[in-house]
């Protein structure tokens, strides 16, 4: 982490750690056995809030160092070579997720869009990664492929018009993006310059990896990235589909749709009623005022009454046929009326 986050977690930094979770929890492989970590994580957000460190004991409850020795994905003698590793490795594996597993995911659907994703995954970077150059490259590689158009990222998770591989275009394309910083970084540093050649090698896959993923004009083959991909970081044979309920995304603004009113037909009439009041006082005294206005209400209250009356009317003529017998009519019981508020 790039701060020792003794203090709570900002509002903004608890949703970016939910969503970060969240996006681990239905995207990774169904059956590794880190679901079980990710559940206990999702079921302590609050406290894990409000004091970060209790993250550690969950971490300890599961046997999992809080200070690991990253040996496998080691790149060179730098420290944090194996963590930056590891890191691509899992964001590789969660694009391809995305790709697999989108429909499996039930609830907030608007979460699990390549948009949404790449937002949750430069929200992890830009408050969680402990390496303010390594932020750096991210944001600006990110920039620059919306620039390229290096993948259409959507909002949209509709499965005909959604392309659920351009997540993992995009992921790929920061990738050698930031590898190419890094050796041009490195060359400036040491006075020298960067040759094509070298540029080139650094590029993932190479030929010799990937044959089929370059043309013979050296263009990208990204159906064939996308299987070069696949094959090497997810898991092999067939995984039971696990179904996963999200929430709806406290990042999305809710809009309530509101029944429109208009209100100017409201406005000229009650214009009109207070201009006749006032063409009214200047002819009529205060008296002849309210006898006009009373008689004027009274015609639009019997009005009323005459609609509820033939409403009543005819649903009394409606006979009753439950059961199929008439109501035997009560003896003795005084017949209740209907109150008019009006006469009140």
């Amino acid at each position: 982490m790039n701060q020792d986050f003794k203090n709570p977690l900002t509002s903004f930094q608890k949703d970016a750690f939910i969503e970060w979770i969240d996006l681990l929890h239905w995207s990774l492989p169904s059956q590794w056995k880190i679901h079980n970590l990710i559940n206990d994580i999702r079921h302590n957000y609050n406290s894990i809030a409000k004091k970060p460190s209790q993250i550690k004991l969950i971490l300890e409850s599961h046997n999992v160092p809080t200070a690991p020795i990253w040996n496998e994905c080691k790149l060179n003698d730098a420290s944090d070579s194996g963590y930056a590793c590891g890191l691509w490795k899992l964001f590789h594996i969660i694009s391809i997720g995305v790709s697999e597993q989108h429909r499996t995911v039930l609830g907030g659907k608007e979460r699990i869009s390549s948009a949404h994703v790449s937002d949750v995954m430069l929200n992890y970077v830009s408050i969680f990664f402990d390496c303010e150059l390594c932020q750096v490259n991210f944001l600006q590689s990110h920039e620059k492929c919306i620039i390229d158009k290096c993948a259409s990222l959507s909002d949209d998770v509709n499965e005909v018009s959604t392309n659920w591989k351009e997540l993992t275009t995009w992921i790929w394309y920061l990738h050698n993006d930031i590898n190419k910083r890094k050796l041009q970084e490195e060359a400036r540093m040491s006075g020298k310059t960067v040759s094509k050649v070298e540029e080139d090698a650094i590029i993932w896959p190479g030929t010799q990896q990937c044959p089929q993923c370059r043309d013979l004009n050296g263009e990208w083959n990204r159906i064939q990235v996308f299987s070069f991909l696949f094959n090497e970081y997810w898991p092999k044979g067939i995984s039971n589909p696990r179904f996963v309920v999200l929430d709806r995304s406290k990042r999305i603004k809710r809009t309530v749709k509101r029944k429109e009113v208009n209100i100017i037909p409201f406005t000229i009439l009650w214009l009109s009623i207070a201009l006749s009041l006032w063409s009214l006082q200047k002819n009529m005294s205060l008296s002849k005022i309210k006898k006009f206005a009373l008689s004027k209400w009274n015609e639009v209250r019997q009005k009323s009454l005459g609609v509820k009356d033939k409403s009543e009317k005819s649903y009394q003529s409606y006979p009753s046929n439950q059961n199929n017998r008439m109501r035997p009519k009560s003896i003795g019981v005084a017949r209740r009326t209907r109150i008019d508020p009006f006469s009140l």
